[in-house]
């Protein structure tokens, strides 16, 4: 958990370059062509599903409906 909050924190201090660089790296894709908070978002996003797992089927499912 240490290592994630240290890569979240890290999110906060990179140019978008480096965030556009780092989207690459975690979703193995070319970065949208988004603000760099959004990349933030994005970013930090995939962290933290990566470390605790992503959204039950039943959350999907809902999400599905709307």
């Amino acid at each position: 958990m240490a290592k994630l909050k240290g890569e979240l924190a890290a999110l906060a201090r990179m140019p978008r370059r480096e965030l556009m660089m780092e989207w690459e790296r975690v979703y193995k894709r070319p970065a949208p062509n988004l603000s760099a908070d959004l990349l933030r978002l994005g970013i930090a996003y995939r962290l933290q599903e990566k470390a605790h797992g992503g959204l039950s089927r039943a959350s999907i499912a809902a999400l599905s409906e709307t």
